[in-house]
């Protein structure tokens, strides 16, 4: 299965090499027109339109997972709670329309839509989103957010997407939303304690009983060791306690540090990122290798898609290392990273090539890069630091910060503990040294020069 991967994948950076040679300013050959901005306008109207009528939008690709008969049942189960709540089933993939975001879409829809207050249940690439606008409220109300959660991690990020979304919309009407989604934190973490305990007790049934000269005559040895086993084993429990507290983390994270069970779902889940960075990286790669930029944009045109080459290159270096075993979730994390820096790029090029001005390029949550990239700046001191930085961060990430608990980060293994991947050496991850980009701005230059391997 590596051996496929690298296949697929290699055959691109040579591909679009072949494209960069044979740009020669100033007789560049002319950009194919850019997608019509008109198109991803009319769409957006057109599910405005829909949600006037009714509070779920089905595009036809989702036609035969979400019924009429169903539709029509959720949709008055909405409309009956009084509730601005909202549904929009779209595919939505990198590049297309959107962006790709369902944070743009949702944004493009709420201005269009003409109401001060709405809660969005949009489908995405990796399950639902969920966002909640509540503009100007002292305690605004998160339901959709927590709700959309909620229904992915019940599921496992598996099953059918009409279910999810049926559950998605019953626990945001129900108005406990937040208390649902930590009963099912409470539930993940005792259950992973549970696994826990019972590896320990058979560990502890498989160890050999002290012969009688190892602990004493009188088992004095013994009884000290017990009570100072019993101490610490308080003394811990203590901290634990204190620092889930703090954290309130989610099901995904609240695994114990190493077990079967953690271990098998972090492997799932690499494998199904993975599926996808594959994907993403061919179709990337072959709109790059098709895509030239004419003279008007100049040497800045120019080397923004040398940007969207190199960061495609480094993406493909990320993925094989995954084909390799060597890697763990921030590589599949860079990947997908690094392949959004090669989409903003060449969207940049082609901007400067049409005499437009180009967009801000994305910022992901500096936290765990796999919440997305609808972030803003936020000011963040660590527990117990004095010192403090600016960074983006999801919505969820932010409020956690500003509310001082612990952001609901990436993590990753390191000398032989689970950590938030920041708290790795810099000089011993590339993604810790650069907040995957949102640190530093050299972070395809550092992969592109090795520093993946020799973290």
């Amino acid at each position: 299965m590596c051996t496929d991967r690298r296949r697929v994948v290699g055959a691109l950076p040579m591909t679009v090499a072949l494209a960069v040679a044979l740009w020669t300013p100033p007789a560049f050959a002319a950009a194919p027109a850019a997608a019509p901005q008109g198109g991803e306008q009319g769409r957006t109207e057109q599910i405005v339109s829909s949600l006037r009528e009714s509070p779920i939008y089905v595009d036809p690709s989702y036609a035969s997972a979400m019924p009429e008969e169903q539709r029509r049942e959720l949709a008055e189960d909405i409309q009956d709670s009084g509730v601005p709540l909202y549904v929009i089933m779209v595919p939505l993939i990198h590049g297309g329309a959107w962006q790709g975001d369902a944070g743009e879409l949702i944004a493009a829809v709420h201005d269009r839509l003409g109401v001060d207050e709405a809660h969005y249940l949009v489908t995405d690439q990796y399950g639902l989103e969920g966002e909640d606008i509540t503009h100007g409220s002292q305690d605004p109300e998160h339901s959709a957010f927590y709700a959309a959660m909620v229904a992915d991690n019940e599921a496992d990020y598996d099953g059918a997407v009409a279910a999810r979304v049926e559950r998605a919309v019953e626990v945001t009407l129900s108005g406990e939303a937040e208390e649902i989604y930590d009963r099912l934190s409470a539930e993940a973490l005792a259950s992973a304690e549970a696994v826990e305990e019972e590896a320990a007790e058979q560990a502890a049934e498989e160890t050999p009983e002290p012969s009688e000269e190892e602990v004493g005559g009188d088992g004095t040895a013994l009884w000290w060791g017990a009570a100072a086993l019993l101490a610490l084993l308080a003394f811990g429990g203590a901290f634990l306690v204190w620092r889930r507290r703090a954290r309130r983390p989610s099901p995904i994270a609240s695994a114990p540090v190493s077990h079967a069970a953690f271990d098998n779902a972090e492997h799932a889940r690499l494998d199904g990122l993975a599926e996808r960075i594959r994907a993403d990286l061919v179709e990337v790669g072959e709109r790059l290798s098709a895509t030239t930029t004419g003279d008007r944009g100049g040497p800045e045109a120019v080397e923004a898609l040398r940007l969207a080459l190199d960061a495609h290159a480094a993406a493909g270096a990320a993925y094989d290392a995954i084909g390799d075993g060597r890697a763990d979730l921030a590589d599949a994390a860079g990947a997908l990273v690094l392949l959004d820096v090669a989409e903003d790029a060449m969207a940049r090029a082609r901007a400067l090539d049409e005499g437009r001005v180009p967009a801000e390029p994305r910022a992901h949550c500096y936290a765990n890069p796999l919440h997305g990239t609808r972030t803003t700046r936020t000011r963040w001191r660590a527990l117990g630091e004095r010192r403090s930085m600016e960074v983006p961060l999801c919505a969820e990430c932010a409020r956690r910060v500003n509310s001082r608990l612990q952001p609901d980060a990436l993590r990753v293994e390191h000398e032989g503990h689970i950590v938030p991947y920041y708290e790795v050496p810099a000089e011993q991850s590339v993604w810790s040294a650069t907040g995957f980009g949102a640190l530093r701005d050299d972070l395809v230059a550092r992969i592109t020069r090795g520093d993946l391997s020799a973290s």
